[in-house]
């Protein structure tokens, strides 16, 4: 179980990060150099050690640290900084909240159906090698790689779509936005 934390948290996570930061600076349209974002996904991994998981103030603390970094690193401007920022960050988790919960959804319907015997009362275990546990396994792999799929289709879109506008033009994108925070 310890593994599974480690790569769930640490692992995963920085892959998350790097794949953020990588998308915010595109839409930043800067350069930087390529340590940078093993100093963001080194810095994120221990945010992500210390700030509670799934709260508000995990979001704040990643845009703050990607406004740091967008400031620090790409030689940013706050305004331009800070919204690509909460953008990102609101992409990346309103993804993976919504693929986690449709995996979460199909693991219990599939654990139910196969490992209860609700389909098959009179039947053994479909397969006895195979328990809950590598089903959950399976679906947690499964579903950290739709979400980067999913998370990354949707950059590629806002990277097309609205390269062409500038900070102050998108900061009314902000009215569309903050709804979808209630999600969280």
């Amino acid at each position: 179980a310890a593994s599974l934390d480690f790569y769930n948290v640490y692992l995963m996570g920085s892959v998350e990060m790097l794949f953020q930061f990588y998308f915010f600076t595109k839409m930043l349209k800067k350069n930087i150099w390529f340590p940078w974002y093993f100093l963001f996904a080194g810095c994120a991994a221990a945010v992500m050690h210390f700030v509670p998981a799934g709260t508000i103030i995990e979001f704040g603390v990643f845009v703050l640290l990607l406004t740091a970094s967008g400031i620090f690193a790409c030689r940013a401007d706050f305004p331009s900084s800070f919204l690509y920022a909460a953008l990102t960050t609101e992409i990346m988790r309103l993804c993976y909240g919504i693929v986690k919960y449709v995996s979460h959804t199909l693991y219990l319907l599939l654990y139910n159906a196969f490992y209860t015997n609700a389909l098959y009362p009179n039947a053994s275990y479909p397969n006895a090698f195979y328990t809950g546990t590598e089903l959950g396994m399976v679906f947690m792999f499964a579903s950290e790689i739709v979400s980067l799929a999913l998370t990354g289709c949707c950059y590629v879109l806002v990277c097309r779509y609205f390269s062409c506008y500038t900070a102050a033009d998108l900061q009314q994108m902000f009215l569309v936005f903050i709804p979808i925070l209630m999600l969280f």
